[in-house]
């Protein structure tokens, strides 16, 4: 009885821990983290690269840390259904810095950092990540009925 006492309570306690850190909003003394919104939710992902085949996956985000940050994790698989990455993604916007910041950790130990610009009349995120003698530009464009289309180009130091 005692066993499954102890069960009970540690699933108790991690559903619980899970509510105490989500966040439903974004904070109220940073307007410009409302801009991170276009991110929360569920969505699906579908990924089309040059002669690569189609890849498809899941995207979810959530507000976390009182509203500071958007903690975005996925994974993506191949034509297949064979899960061939995952992702996690935290997002904020840095006063300090004017910027919107992102860091993203891949499941191939890959990492990376980038800074952002948000254009409200285009409804367009725009980040840079600049590292390894080549800069990405990512824009990710969020149309009124929720879809988002986004759009990676890389060019190398020449």
């Amino acid at each position: 009885m005692t066993r499954q006492l102890a069960i009970l309570f540690l699933a108790f306690f991690t559903a619980q821990s899970t509510t105490l850190f989500a966040d439903d909003a974004p904070a109220n003394d940073a307007p410009e983290l409302e801009a991170l919104s276009n991110y929360i939710g569920t969505c699906d992902v579908a990924i089309t690269s040059g002669d690569s085949p189609f890849t498809k996956g899941e995207s979810t985000a959530n507000w976390i840390l009182d509203g500071r940050f958007v903690q975005q994790t996925g994974a993506i698989a191949s034509a297949d259904g064979v899960i061939v990455l995952k992702i996690s993604t935290l997002m904020t916007y840095d006063k300090t810095e004017k910027a919107y910041r992102m860091w993203s950790f891949l499941s191939d130990g890959t990492t990376s950092e980038s800074s952002g610009k948000w254009d409200a009349k285009t409804r367009t995120m725009t980040s840079i990540r600049r590292g390894g003698g080549s800069t990405t530009t990512t824009t990710a464009k969020f149309a009124e009925n929720g879809n988002e289309e986004w759009l990676m180009v890389t060019k190398d130091q020449n």
